[in-house]
């Protein structure tokens, strides 16, 4: 994980935000390159 403005890897997979009930934000990706399997809805 990230903080915001940080570099990410190149073939994240962006899986979704998650928003804390005091206001933090995260937006949540997956390193591509090391899944095996990923099943998104």
């Amino acid at each position: 994980m990230e903080g915001t403005g940080h570099p990410i890897v190149d073939d994240a997979l962006y899986v979704g935000t998650v928003v804390a009930s005091n206001g933090l934000v995260w937006h949540v990706y997956l390193d591509a390159r090391l899944a095996r399997e990923v099943v998104l809805p």
